[in-house]
């Protein structure tokens, strides 16, 4: 697996843990910005020909055999109607909150933001890490996913990541495949796990945690359970999984709320939650 970061992190947290004097580099939350092109960490995994054989091999099988093919797409396209139901804060546009987030937090002279990207297999999602200059280098992280309705800036907004600033956690967020400035719309189940799996990545590499707390609202807890399964957790650093309006399984919440033949839909289009 290959992993890329920008020469900034190796400035603001350096292996000596010392506290940077200028801080104007990093503190960098524009509203009006719209180039999303500069990434600040990306993982790509290294892909053997053998991979990429047996994929086409199996796209031309599907396509040759149309009954089969039939049945994958029909099954493609429901998972991702079903996501877009599950996951309304797909298409949210944050220019608004994201000019209110600039306006109520310029004279803060005791935390910092910094919007970024991160990068897994090309995808990108934007992020925002909110400091205190006091505790940027003692290595206490916190990730936070919002909920199906939900994007980070109005996390920002309405005091979501207070509990962890005020225990001296340094906190990241990540929007989801398809809410605000991140790409991979319509999302899927795979796509919120990559969300929050290259989010701790991000911490473990760049800017070298080594205490990870992570939560997750509501879908948000869905989005930290897929992450959980896989992501290659490093042993030398702590981490801490906090339960908050945990996620139900998806299929037992529809069998509930709609009707059971509906769940066997979501088990069936492969959107199946915890």
């Amino acid at each position: 697996m290959t992993k890329q970061i920008h020469p900034l992190y190796d400035q603001f947290f350096p292996p000596t843990g010392a506290a940077p004097s200028d801080w104007a580099p990093f503190n960098d939350y524009p509203a009006n910005r719209t180039d999303f092109s500069t990434v600040d960490f990306s993982i790509t995994s290294e892909k053997n020909w053998k991979t990429t054989a047996k994929a086409i091999a199996l796209t031309a099988c599907q396509i040759l055999l149309f009954p089969w093919g039939l049945y994958k797409a029909t099954q493609w396209l429901m998972h991702r109607l079903i996501m877009r139901i599950v996951y309304p804060a797909q298409g949210i546009a944050t220019d608004d909150l994201r000019k209110k987030i600039t306006y109520l937090w310029a004279n803060n002279t005791k935390y910092v933001t910094r919007e970024i990207v991160l990068e897994k297999e090309g995808q990108r999602f934007c992020c925002i890490l909110v400091v205190a200059k006091t505790t940027i280098s003692n290595g206490k992280w916190a990730v936070f996913a919002p909920g199906n309705y939900a994007t980070i800036e109005s996390s920002v907004l309405n005091g979501s990541i207070t509990p962890y600033l005020a225990a001296n956690y340094n906190v990241l967020l990540v929007n989801g495949p398809g809410v605000g400035s991140s790409k991979g719309w319509p999302a899927t189940v795979d796509g919120i796990g990559d969300a929050q799996d290259v989010a701790l990545s991000f911490l473990e590499t760049a800017v070298k945690a080594t205490q990870i707390v992570f939560s997750g609202h509501s879908l948000g807890g869905a989005a930290m359970g897929r992450m959980v399964m896989k992501h290659n957790f490093q042993p030398h650093i702590r981490h801490c999984a906090i339960q908050m309006m945990t996620f139900d399984r998806l299929s037992h919440l529809v069998s509930l709320l709609v009707h059971p033949v509906a769940a066997k839909i979501i088990q069936w289009a492969g959107c199946e939650m915890d």
